[in-house]
């Protein structure tokens, strides 16, 4: 469970808003073409290893309503990125896995949006929320080796490296909240 200071704060209606994106709750509101997400996520991640998925739309569908699940219990915070003006569908930022002193943030962001600054803005967002929200003392940032731009981000928010594993091409950083 997440350790918030407030243990009765709905994170399945917590919005949040940059200079250029709304960061919302993932949810099956059709706010999201799915089959669309589903292709965009294998597009942008068919060189890298995520996890033992490579989601159908069924797949995705039913890894969607387990998170809004997890949500109102608390166990993670797992967010859709939307364009502010055009309502675009940007990609994906979340914390998950809480411990005692820690969770872990992750972001992706679709191909043709990569580039223009829109992870490292919704990056600050969610580090923002966590230190007002949260009692976290700190955020891990995993990433494969060979992910340069997301290693960057979390060198902008003053990640400081933990631990490499060759074995699992991975790096650790520390955001300190």
């Amino acid at each position: 469970m997440i350790l918030l200071k407030d243990p009765y704060l709905d994170l399945v209606h917590q919005y949040l808003e940059t200079a250029r994106c709304i960061v919302v709750p993932f949810s099956l509101d059709g706010i999201v073409n799915f089959k669309e997400l589903t292709q965009e996520f294998k597009k942008a991640n068919k060189n890298h290893w995520i996890n033992n998925m490579n989601p159908d739309l069924e797949e995705e569908l039913e890894y969607i309503k387990t998170t809004i699940n997890a949500m109102w219990n608390s166990e993670l915070f797992e967010n859709f990125i939307f364009h502010k003006e055009s309502g675009e569908f940007l990609g994906a930022i979340w914390l998950n896995k809480p411990d005692e002193i820690s969770m872990n943030i992750g972001l992706w962001i679709c191909t043709s949006q990569q580039g223009k600054w829109y992870g490292t803005e919704v990056y600050a967002a969610i580090v923002d929320w966590t230190k007002k929200h949260t009692y976290y003392k700190y955020l891990r940032h995993v990433t494969d080796m060979q992910n340069e731009p997301f290693g960057r981000i979390a060198l902008k928010f003053g990640g400081k490296l933990q631990k490499q594993r060759v074995e699992w091409n991975k790096i650790v950083f520390h955001i300190p909240l």
